[in-house]
């Protein structure tokens, strides 16, 4: 409080002093109803006169309202229940443990009033000018405090549960570890107010100015912001379990480490907004925009994020498990990390998306920094570092969203890498036959779709083998028995390629499974192999035209 008015202060209590009867007046003479009555007594008091500093007023003969001058007053520890007392001036009045239950003290004005431990139950301060008050630890349960204005106010330690502050001035308040349950603060005027430790549950802040307030470690919870202004306002480590923010404007606002299950943010404007290591599980942001927001390990299990703008924003080692998806914005944002297994719908992604980091030489653990860590990235001595059945899982994830935002290029590589880990978790099961199987059929021969062209190499790699089998094994063709041995003797080369080509075209109509029969087995041997590539052309057949169509589906 400025000097100057300190000592304005000091001045009006000393004339208080004076004679202690005086207080004793004004309080008999405010007992009789109504006000208009207890206002005029005390006017007619002998020594309430100009002379003695007292100047009474009037709004004007229209208004013939009497302002009381009792500035200074010292009214400590006394029983002022159901008292009257409107427009009165009472700068530094002292009502220091005074009762003041169920009284109606609207339209009084005077800064730096004090309330401080005052009973204040069911007081009506309506439209009161009483900024920088100290009402610390008083109690004000179901007061009506609409439209007062108590910038700079200390509230610590306040009891105003059920209280109507609606439309109230708060601005630079403080309000430390009071407790505001239920009240109701709609359209109140709380910039830079200080909220921290208060227990707010059920409050009402409805188009409230909240703007660069604290609610550090508050507890909120059902608390409802509908439409309020919380412009850089700080909630971190707060308890909102089931508040309602929605339409509200949390631009810049810090909910770090805050509680925010089941709490409604659809349509707010949460542009650059701070939700690190936060709770949103069951969280509703549909339509909200939280561009550039920042989720950086949080928890959004089961939230509704639909038609969410989340473009540039960063979510990196954040949880997305059962997330609602559907038409969500995440181009350009950074998903390092990010864990979203069976999330439902799908989100809009592109080119600038990120799921990871480049790793540089220089990095430790190149592990760590990738949502699906690239093959080429990764040594054979560090692959066992990670979890197959985990990364195939995200593999999955990021493929199904590349799928449906029309880039198939990206999802095929995220394809071949889930395949690949999903192989190796069957390794780790102890299912050899399952590993085994993928291993050869899938990554050796297609590359798990990545490489169909091996397919045709293979195809002819079996035929040839096949065809130098059937040239020492026995065919006949046109009544003719080929067969050669490491002791027939010099042959000449025509005769040799003509034989070779009738084994050629045998391994092909066998591999292909057509049986012309221009050529035939004369043996049990050439019987076998026949078969056996029959056998083999089916199945390499079989997973080409697979691969050649999955292919194709991703182009």
């Amino acid at each position: 409080m400025p000097e100057q008015v300190s000592d304005k202060i000091a001045k009006w209590r000393k004339r208080w002093e004076t004679d202690s009867r005086w207080i004793d007046d004004v309080v008999a003479c405010l007992r009789g109803q109504p006000y208009d009555r207890s206002a005029r007594r005390i006017a007619r008091l002998p020594w309430y006169t100009q002379k003695n500093g007292f100047r009474p007023m009037t709004f004007s003969p229209g208004h013939p309202t009497l302002i009381l001058d009792l500035r200074g007053i010292y009214l400590r520890e006394r029983d002022l229940n159901n008292i009257h007392l409107h427009f009165a001036l009472l700068e530094g009045a002292d009502f220091f443990k005074a009762s003041l239950k169920n009284s109606d003290l609207s339209f009084i004005r005077g800064e730096g009033i004090s309330f401080h431990q005052a009973q204040m139950d069911g007081i009506k301060l309506k439209s009161a000018h009483i900024p920088r008050a100290d009402l610390t630890i008083a109690h004000a349960h179901n007061a009506d405090l609409s439209n007062v204005n108590l910038d700079g106010a200390d509230l610590g330690w306040v009891e105003l549960d059920d209280t109507l502050l609606i439309s109230a001035s708060l601005s630079g308040a403080n309000l430390e570890k009071a407790s505001t349950k239920r009240a109701d603060f709609s359209g109140a005027r709380l910039i830079r107010a200080n909220f921290t430790m208060a227990n707010c549950l059920e409050a009402k802040f409805a188009r409230a100015s909240c703007q660069n307030s604290r609610f550090i470690t508050a507890h909120a919870e059902k608390a409802c912001f509908q439409g309020a202004n919380l412009g850089s306002a700080d909630f971190s480590i707060a308890h909102m379990e089931g508040a309602d923010f929605s339409a509200a404007e949390i631009r810049n606002a810090d909910f770090t480490r805050s509680w925010l299950s089941d709490s409604n943010f659809s349509g707010v404007n949460a542009d650059s907004a701070i939700f690190s290591d936060a709770h949103l599980n069951n969280a509703n942001f549909t339509d909200a925009n939280l561009a550039g927001a920042e989720l950086v390990s949080a928890s959004l299990v089961d939230t509704n994020l639909k038609k969410t703008n989340l473009s540039s924003s960063d979510l990196s080692y954040a949880s997305l498990v059962e997330a609602n998806l559907e038409g969500a914005d995440l181009r350009g944002s950074d998903l390092t990390d990010c864990t979203f297994q069976s999330a439902k719908k799908t989100a809009l992604v592109d080119e600038n998306t990120r799921f990871g980091f480049e790793v540089t030489e220089s990095d430790r653990d190149p592990i760590s920094h990738w949502l699906v860590p690239p093959l080429g990235k990764l040594e054979r001595t560090v692959r066992h570092e990670i979890d197959p059945a985990q990364i195939g899982r995200r593999c999955n994830q990021v493929k199904l969203l590349f799928y449906n935002n029309g880039l198939p290029g990206r999802a095929a590589s995220f394809s071949e890498q889930e395949s690949y880990w999903i192989t190796r978790d069957y390794r780790s099961q102890g299912n050899w036959w399952a590993f085994f199987s993928r291993l050869i059929s899938l990554e050796y021969l297609t590359g798990y779709g990545g490489k169909p062209q091996r397919i045709i190499w293979t195809g002819i790699g079996i035929i040839l083998l096949c065809a130098f089998s059937y040239l020492f094994g026995s065919l006949e063709t046109g009544g003719r028995i080929i067969n050669y041995d490491l002791f027939s003797g010099y042959v000449p080369m025509s005769n040799f390629i003509a034989d070779f080509w009738y084994c050629l075209l045998f391994s092909m109509q066998c591999f292909c499974t057509l049986g012309l029969g221009i050529v035939k087995p004369h043996s049990g041997f050439s019987h076998a192999v026949a078969s056996f590539e029959g056998l083999l052309g089916f199945l390499t057949i079989a997973l080409g035209i697979v691969t050649y169509a999955r292919r194709a589906g991703r182009v």
